[in-house]
């Protein structure tokens, strides 16, 4: 006989499982008999529903982060539900998993032992499901281009926020305390403790509170833009972190959640961008045709940074590779 794994719990490509859901629970597992029959009371029996939950298996996951399924599955012992729907079909729906977190995806395979079918032989059974993580990537011209303090008293800097895995509450930008609550996500790594804010990153926030339309979310991309701060002043280089309350995520994850990366405000004004350029001297035709190891170009930035995607964001590469001309025979470096 064989089983195949269903339910919400196995997500899909445009809606994975994720951390959350387990979190808040509601999932189904649906295992779908064919060829045999569950015993009768598979659903009613403690030892033999516990026998078929303990055979939800981890079989990929970071290390050290297996226990986080087995506190899932001694919540289903005590609080789930498991319902025997058909002679052939079993459903089982997750409870709320309070602390359930995963900083790598968790997959979990399904067993069914040979003691709870008719035939008293095991299933081979089909299927299994991938649990991944909340995760949330700091971009925008804050991070991407070098910030000075100068661009904070000018305003127009922008930090997008873009969930993976995840959306936004409904009213994350349209709800008072939630704005206010997003806003204060926004602080420095040292030295700005909610109690007690650093005096100048805290005038960043007041103004943000004080302005409208600043920021918007798109789908998982939620963009601040930084309105003109004009008495912002820093003798030192501060570093702005983002930590999302969970309350601003349509369903909330066990804890806050760290965005990444940090950015940095510069106090001095910096130096214009360079670039030196290197290759070898001995690079020739044969080795442009034949990509030998002396095909190759170094350009290294002085005083500024690649964005971080610049070898995966295929426009990025491609703006990069449109920068170099050649001086003679055009033709052929097209």
């Amino acid at each position: 006989s064989t089983a195949a794994i269903t339910g919400t719990i196995v997500g899909s490509g445009a809606a994975p499982t994720s951390e959350a859901n387990i979190v808040n629970g509601g999932s189904t597992i649906i295992y779908t008999l064919t060829g045999d029959t569950w015993v009768y009371d598979i659903a009613s029996n403690p030892a033999k529903y516990e026998a078929l939950l303990n055979d939800l298996k981890v079989t990929a996951s970071a290390a050290g982060e297996e226990f986080q399924w087995a506190a899932a599955v001694d919540a289903l012992k005590t609080a789930g539900s498991i319902a025997r729907t058909s002679d052939t079909v079993v459903t089982v729906t997750l409870p709320p998993v309070q602390g359930y977190h995963v900083t790598m995806s968790q997959t979990i395979t399904p067993e069914i032992p040979a003691s709870l079918v008719g035939s008293n032989t095991k299933p081979e059974v089909t299927g299994s499901f991938t649990i991944y993580p909340v995760t949330a990537k700091v971009s925008g011209t804050a991070v991407t281009t070098a910030t000075t303090k100068e661009n904070i008293v000018a305003g127009g800097k922008t930090i997008i926020i873009t969930l993976n895995n995840s959306t936004w509450a409904t009213d994350v930008v349209t709800n008072a305390t939630k704005v206010n609550q997003l806003i204060e996500c926004i602080r420095l790594s040292e030295g700005d403790p909610a109690g007690s804010p650093d005096e100048q990153w805290q005038k960043v926030r007041a103004a943000l509170k004080a302005s409208t339309g600043k920021i918007k979310v798109s789908g998982a991309a939620l963009t601040v833009t930084l309105p003109p701060v004009p008495d912002y002043f820093i003798q030192s280089d501060q570093t702005v972190t983002v930590t999302i309350d969970k309350s601003l995520l349509k369903l909330p994850t066990a804890g806050d959640l760290q965005a990444a990366p940090s950015f940095k405000i510069y106090a001095a004004s910096l130096p214009p961008a360079t670039a030196t350029v290197s290759f070898d001297p001995g690079l020739s035709v044969t080795d442009v045709k034949g990509g030998t190891d002396k095909a190759k170009i170094t350009i290294t930035l002085v005083s500024d940074t690649w964005v971080g995607d610049i070898v995966t964001n295929r426009n990025n590469l491609t703006k990069l590779i449109d920068g170099f001309t050649a001086a003679t025979d055009t033709g052929q470096w097209e």
